[in-house]
């Protein structure tokens, strides 16, 4: 019996499965990242950005959490 195939033959629903969970995992992460380290208006506009535009939002404030974080460090 063939596997079912989507999107022109390139997802299965096992991708599609992978691909839900590393959503939901950046998802969580920069939300639990953006309550632990920023300010209630900041917080408020970045969880705005991360539930309205999914995926990007998750991803610019986990780089902007990173590259703050790298230019902290006492050198």
């Amino acid at each position: 019996m063939p596997v079912p195939y989507t999107f022109f033959g390139l997802l299965t629903p096992y991708h599609k499965l992978g691909l839900g969970i590393l959503y939901a995992a950046i998802t969580i992460y920069s939300i639990y990242l953006l309550f632990k380290n920023e300010k209630p208006l900041h917080c408020f506009i970045w969880m705005v950005f991360i539930l309205f535009i999914p995926f990007i939002g998750s991803v610019l404030y986990l780089s902007k959490y990173f590259i703050n974080k790298k230019t902290k460090q006492p050198v």
